[in-house]
C-alpha cells in the first residue's frame, strides 16, 4: 500500500487488524469483520514495535496479552517460537 504521509495507510491497517475501531462505515476483510479473521493475520510494520528494554520472552508475553491470548496458550506459543527461531536466550 502506497500513499503520501497522512493519507490514512496506518489507520486502515489498524482498522483491518482490529487495533482501531472505525468511527463510521463498515469494514470487511476477506468478507468478514476484521475481528473474526484477526487470528489469521500477520503484520510486519516498517518500524519495530518491540520494546528494547524487554526480553524476547517479555515482548511475546506482552503482545499476546494485548491480543487476549489465554495465559497457557501464550506461554506454549512463546516457548515454541523462541525455540524455533533460536531466540531462547534473547
Amino acid at each position: 500500500m502506497l500513499g503520501p504521509n497522512g493519507a490514512g495507510k496506518t489507520t486502515l491497517i489498524r482498522i483491518l487488524t482490529g487495533l482501531t475501531v472505525p468511527t463510521s462505515g463498515k469494514t470487511l476483510l476477506l468478507g468478514c469483520e476484521p475481528v473474526k479473521v484477526k487470528k489469521d493475520l500477520g503484520l510486519v510494520p516498517e518500524i519495530s514495535n518491540l520494546y528494547v528494554d524487554l526480553t524476547a520472552w517479555e515482548n511475546l508475553m506482552f503482545t499476546a496479552k494485548l491480543y487476549s491470548v489465554p495465559k497457557k496458550e501464550r506461554i506454549d506459543r512463546a516457548t515454541k517460537l523462541l525455540k524455533l527461531f533460536g531466540l531462547r536466550e534473547a
